[in-house]
């Protein structure tokens, strides 16, 4: 009887259908890898052309950089990400750079190779949508991949 329940148990497992579905939370971090262009960023509504002219945002697994005329501007880490929420959601901290500590919440889409994020400090309301509200304090950016 004892083989009959385990042969059963090592059934339903091998048959889990979510065993062999890939982790989304992993599936989106392999795709964020790489060099990516800023192409608009807004805050609070207002656009900050140059500064999105000059910034790059480089992936390294969970960890980024963000570089402002190929200078090192900040580093940071992705501390929570949930890929199975509609949106996206992440949150981040900084770990170098002038706002060293700052942590973020936001949210996040992944469309072939344009890369949107949208948040705000920690504290505060996360987004639920890719918009920057005049006199908000989110930031919307707008990324290509390089």
């Amino acid at each position: 009887m004892k083989t009959l329940l385990l042969a059963f148990a090592v059934c339903l497992l091998t048959l889990n259908p979510d065993r062999t579905r890939p982790d989304p939370n992993k599936e989106d971090v392999k795709a964020i890898q790489g060099t990516w262009q800023a192409r608009s960023v807004e805050v609070g509504g207002v656009p900050v052309e140059e500064f999105a002219k000059s910034c790059q945002l480089v992936w390294d697994g969970e960890q980024f950089q963000v570089m402002v005329n190929g200078q090192l501007q900040d580093k940071g880490v992705v501390t929570r990400r949930d890929a199975a929420k509609n949106p996206k959601e992440f949150d981040f901290e900084l770990t170098e750079g002038p706002s060293k500590g700052t942590k973020f919440i936001g949210i996040y889409r992944l469309i072939d190779n344009t890369y949107t994020s949208c948040f705000v400090m920690a504290g505060d309301e996360r987004p639920k949508e890719f918009a920057s509200p005049a006199g908000s304090n989110v930031v919307l950016n707008i990324l290509k991949r390089e």
